[in-house]
């Protein structure tokens, strides 16, 4: 164990290499410089408590004691970018079901109201019925065309008629 004199002289025999080596490594942008420059002199000054002249040179010995924290440092950061992309892909992820949801209302230009619904659909003919539910499931006007047999445009004004009825019923009913 050395005394405080002893490593603070080892110390300030070696502050200029731990700058140029930090500012290296961040190619001389001085903010992050500054910082690495902050944690790697703390770490080099205590570790030079363990610091043996009979294995290695000073100057070799805190090489490596930085490069450790340059290290260290690369893969904090690694792991805190790797986390704010997962963060970033999530909340993308619950954007789209988002948009999706609001992309279907206004698809349907209906107000998502199950009384209403059930009562439009307590009034269609059984094949209307089966045209609307197909539809819902489906979501594409030519993939019902194929399951049905139907033509393309008989569908979408099958469709869109039945969907003005909705509307208008939902209408009718916030008037009264």
């Amino acid at each position: 164990m050395k005394t405080k004199e002893e490593k603070d002289v080892l110390f300030m025999s070696v502050y200029k290499m731990i700058i140029s080596i930090c500012s290296k490594y961040n190619h001389g942008k001085t903010a992050h410089s500054q910082d690495l420059v902050q944690e790697a002199s703390i770490v080099a000054y205590n570790a030079l408590d363990s610091y043996d002249e009979t294995k290695s040179k000073l100057t070799t010995y805190i090489y490596y004691v930085v490069l450790n924290v340059i290290r260290n440092k690369q893969t904090r950061k690694n792991f805190e970018r790797n986390q704010r992309f997962e963060f970033l892909k999530n909340k993308k992820r619950v954007r789209m079901i988002q948009d999706v949801e609001e992309k279907t209302n206004e698809d349907l230009n209906i107000k998502p109201c199950l009384a209403y619904y059930q009562e439009f659909l307590d009034t269609l003919s059984e094949e209307d019925k089966n045209i609307f539910d197909e539809y819902f499931k489906v979501r594409s006007i030519q993939k019902l065309s194929d399951k049905t047999g139907l033509s393309v445009s008989f569908l979408r004004k099958k469709i869109k008629n039945l969907k003005n009825q909705i509307h208008s019923r939902i209408e009718e009913s916030n008037e009264v």
